[in-house]
């Protein structure tokens, strides 16, 4: 199939067009100079050069070049959790997250209802991550209660590349990929093996990633179409095994916190894309079919319940999902300064099959705990106007629409639960520049969670989730020695859910509210250098008795110095010097993590067709904890099962150096 695409591309013009936004997907840049085009909701923009400037391993790493937003990852590459605007968002829950337009969040997830994947996802070919603050881009719907992100693909350059990296992890990396000359860089077809052996008890992993674009022009369409293939696994050493707990070789503490596991990724993803462009604007039409299967195999406490047995279990889970995506964008100058019109519909369908089994700590398996099957069906439509006047300010309003249905059939035994949910959403921008250099934006959005699988067993428990946020920011960059942005947000949910996944069932709902602030200082002393100085604040708290939300970040710091791109002789040099620290987050019955510090280390030398890169994670290094489990419910052996959710959380990362040697043709 990937052979298809190049052959596709041969048969496209030579030098198609670069598309022009005429879809969500593809808004305009953020660093425009004019108020009524800057006034598209979406708050930061990272380009190409801003995401190579960052030490970043992993696609999922590379937003936390964002103000304000926090990535911590248990287990090294097998897991990890986003934190942003008072959002606890583990796996991705809770941040609507596309690639080039293909959304990843599921419904009834065995990593919990939400959960997006991007780990069939290259860095390399990562061009550009957008942000938008909640549910404010247009078509952005479930799951969007923090946000929305969205990442969009391209090889660095045309022509061949090949890379080969290294590190003290006992990590390998090798990729091979190619764009052809005069086509746009979204022509391209990639191989990675990525492989390591990890730190401590930190993850062993192994993924094999192809993947491979094509874009041009059909007469008077314009048309790409990517494909991407993923195979992965994650595995924790060392083992508990029966006989170590049976020879008191291994205490309480011990055992739970050294648990086994593993992991593994497998996926097939299709999306095509046709626009037809007119003068005044263009319909965009975009479909997409992804194929995944997630199995995860964790012993953990086996010495518990079930010390000859153990209490682990393994879960596997098959998803389909197919959806189709229409857009027609209109622009109309002659109204005012500047005024777009724009329209759509998604129709989405997801299926999945789970099943658990039991398994002792040899990872031999039992009995089955369950069966079920999940399906959710998704429609939605909004709309969308935008106005400019006099260059110095813009208006965009627009509503969006959804209904979603969820059927969870448990068991082969039981009735199939519904739950369906209607959701109105309206949504609201303002941008002004007062004067050269000085912008304000003020957001208001509603988003919503569509029903969770679990909720569907109880009693008036089938509803969706509706949060109503509001930011408000401002940018004052005058000159070009310095910028400063100051950014206030707030977020009201109608109720929060809490689940207890060990006993897979939901605990408690509440009102929840989240408040707090963002602010970022770059200053340019130099060209090609940045000196940038953030933080962030957010508190998260139930409405009904006002204590904190758990796992939450509430305060967030950064420090970085980096040098984009400078030529010094025939040589070019990227480095970046980065400190963030995250203080001591709240967990339940009144547990704290430790404090996350992290200073990070990037320096990539490029001479002529080569490039040599060394990276240094944990450069100080701080201490770390690559495993911090709670499984609050189990604290104590003879305590009854706490209302409290199973989450893992994780302080810091470990010291590993990496170099990598390039050459591009």
């Amino acid at each position: 199939m990937l052979l298809l695409l190049l052959v596709a591309a041969s048969l496209a013009d030579d030098e198609p067009e670069v598309p022009p936004e005429v879809a969500e997907e593809v808004d305009e840049v953020v660093e425009v100079q004019s108020a009524s085009r800057s006034a598209l909701p979406c708050r930061t923009a990272l380009d190409r050069a801003a995401l190579e400037a960052l030490p970043a391993r992993r696609p999922e790493e590379q937003p936390r070049a964002i103000p304000g937003f926090a990535v911590t990852n248990h287990l090294g590459h097998g897991s990890w959790n986003w934190s942003w605007h008072g959002f606890d968002a583990g796996h991705g829950r809770e941040l609507e997250t596309r690639v080039e337009g293909v959304p990843l969040n599921v419904s009834g997830h065995i990593l919990g209802d939400g959960t997006a994947d991007l780990a069939f996802l290259p860095r390399i070919v990562v061009d550009r991550i957008e942000l938008c603050p909640t549910a404010s881009r247009p078509g952005a719907g479930a799951w969007s209660t923090a946000g929305s992100l969205g990442y969009r693909v391209a090889m660095p350059h045309a022509g061949w590349l090949a890379r080969v990296t290294t590190g003290t992890d006992g990590s390998g990396e090798i990729i091979v990929g190619w764009s052809p000359p005069r086509r746009t860089r979204e022509t391209f077809v990639l191989f990675e093996a990525d492989d390591g052996l990890g730190v401590g008890p930190d993850r062993r992993w192994r993924h094999l990633r192809l993947i491979g674009g094509v874009q041009g022009t059909l007469g008077e369409l314009q048309a790409s179409l990517l494909v991407a293939l993923h195979d992965g696994a994650w595995d924790v050493p060392p083992e508990p095994r029966s006989r170590d707990l049976a020879d008191e070789v291994l205490g309480f503490r011990e055992s739970y916190r050294l648990w086994s596991g593993a992991a593994e990724s497998r996926r097939l993803l299709v999306t095509g894309r046709v626009a037809r462009l007119w003068l005044w604007g263009g319909l965009d039409v975009h479909a997409w079919v992804t194929a995944t299967g997630t199995g995860l195999a964790d012993n953990r406490t086996g010495f518990l319940d079930h010390p000859d047995q153990g209490d682990g279990t393994r879960t596997f889970q098959t998803t389909l999902d197919t959806g189709v995506r229409a857009s027609l964008t209109g622009r109309r100058p002659w109204l005012s300064d500047e005024a777009t019109f724009q329209g759509g519909v998604e129709v989405r369908g997801t299926s999945s099959e789970q099943d658990r089994t039991r398994v002792d700590l040899e990872r031999q398996p039992g009995r089955v705990l369950f069966e079920r099957s999940v399906g959710r069906t998704g429609i939605a439509a909004w709309g969308r106007a935008r106005v400019g006047f006099f260059q110095r300010a813009a208006v965009e309003a627009g509503m969006h629409l959804a209904y979603d249905r969820l059927a969870l059939r448990p068991d082969e035994d039981a009735a199939t639960a519904i739950g369906e949910a209607f959701t109105w959403s309206p949504r609201a921008t303002v941008v002004g520049t007062p004067i050269d250099g000085w912008t304000l934006h003020a957001t208001y959005a509603r988003a919503y969670r569509p029903p969770d699988p679990r909720r569907l067993l109880e009693p008036a428990g089938s509803g969706a989730t509706v949060v109503d946020g509001l930011e408000a920011r401002t940018v004052i960059d005058p000159v070009d020695l310095f910028a400063l942005t100051l950014t206030a947000h707030g977020a009201w949910a109608e109720q929060e859910v809490v689940v207890d996944r060990l006993d897979d069932r939901v605990l408690s709902t509440a009102p929840t509210q989240r408040a707090g602030f963002e602010a970022a200082l770059a200053l340019r002393p130099f060209p090609g250098v940045r000196l940038q100085l953030e933080a962030a604040f957010a508190d998260a708290r139930r409405r009904d008795d006002g204590t904190l939300l758990p796992y939450v970040a509430r305060t967030w710091f950064s420090v970085g110095l980096h040098a984009d791109d400078r030529a010094v002789g025939p040589v070019r040099l990227t480095g970046s010097l980065r400190l963030e620290a995250i203080p001591r987050r709240p967990l339940p019955d009144g547990f704290t993590t430790g404090n996350i510090v992290a200073l990070d280390l990037l320096a990539r030398l490029r001479w002529k067709r080569w490039a040599f890169e060394l990276a240094v994670d944990n450069l100080a290094p701080w201490d770390w904890t690559s495993e911090e489990f709670v499984h609050v419910s189990r604290w104590d052996p003879r305590a009854p099962v706490s209302p409290l959710p199973e989450r893992h959380v994780v302080a810091g990362r470990p010291f590993a150096l990496r170099l990598g040697v390039e050459v591009r043709l």
